[in-house]
């Protein structure tokens, strides 16, 4: 009997859906990562409904806030750093990377 986690509308094999979550958290890892500290890099952000509309910004609020999302593990993710920036004002890229490193370690550590 093989070990499966439940989806939203369907059955998915767990080592399926833990290469969903790796996939996930580690794109939202690297965009988190590309900008954080003094070597972080900008993000230039197009609106959908209005294509000459562009933000350049390095704030964590504006970058994944404006991000449109289906996996409910990077919803869970990016849900947890609006809280965080909501409570605290400030770290949110920080607290981005720290909850898909962890994220990404338990995959590893799964995996293996």
């Amino acid at each position: 009997m093989t070990h499966q986690a439940f989806s939203r509308s369907k059955l998915v094999p767990s080592d399926v859906f833990a290469a969903s979550v790796q996939q996930s958290a580690h794109a939202l890892h690297e965009l988190a990562a590309s900008s954080y500290g003094p070597a972080g890099r900008f993000k230039a952000i197009r609106s959908q409904l209005d294509a000459e509309s562009v933000t350049v910004t390095s704030c964590s609020s504006r970058i994944f806030g404006n991000l449109a999302l289906k996996d409910p593990i990077s919803r869970l993710l990016c849900q947890t750093l609006t809280n965080h920036v909501a409570a605290y004002s400030d770290g949110g890229l920080f607290m981005m990377l720290m909850a898909t490193g962890l994220t990404l370690k338990h995959c590893e550590t799964r995996l293996d």
